[in-house]
């Protein structure tokens, strides 16, 4: 009585088709700096690149925002923000990028007051994120 393996669909492994920023080739595509100063640590966002998941990060984490890089061509980006029930999209931003030349992605939380917000304040209805390319 031998059981057959569990045959896994193409769906069970992600990590197989997910996009890999840090594994384009330096040479052939754009670097992409992501500016999160105006964002406060400990808050979890994904990055959204033609509405498909580019990246996944806590604003703080050191090294998770290094050495990213972008397909040439128009690309569109967008942030969301899911904590405590609610979930924050971004603006969306879009510009061509070109390879070995440099862009970076401004990310912003704004609060009510238009002063940068705290992670709590990120959680109040008023709380927006803000891209901005450079």
């Amino acid at each position: 009585s031998g059981a057959t393996p569990a045959v896994s669909a193409p769906a069970a492994t992600p990590d197989a088709t997910a996009f890999n920023p840090k594994g384009l080739d330096p040479k052939t595509n754009a670097k992409l700096k992501v500016d999160l100063k105006h964002v406060p640590d400990g808050l979890a966002f994904t990055i959204e690149m033609n509405n498909k998941p580019y990246l996944k990060a806590v604003a703080g984490e050191k090294g998770s925002l290094d050495n990213l890089f972008v397909p040439p061509g128009i690309q569109e980006f967008s942030v969301t923000y899911v904590g405590t029930g609610q979930q924050k999209s971004s603006n969306i931003v879009s510009d061509e990028f070109k390879a070995k030349k440099r862009r970076t992605l401004h990310i912003e939380l704004m609060g009510k007051t238009n002063a940068p917000a705290v992670v709590e304040g990120a959680l109040n209805g008023k709380a927006q994120l803000f891209l901005s390319l450079k």
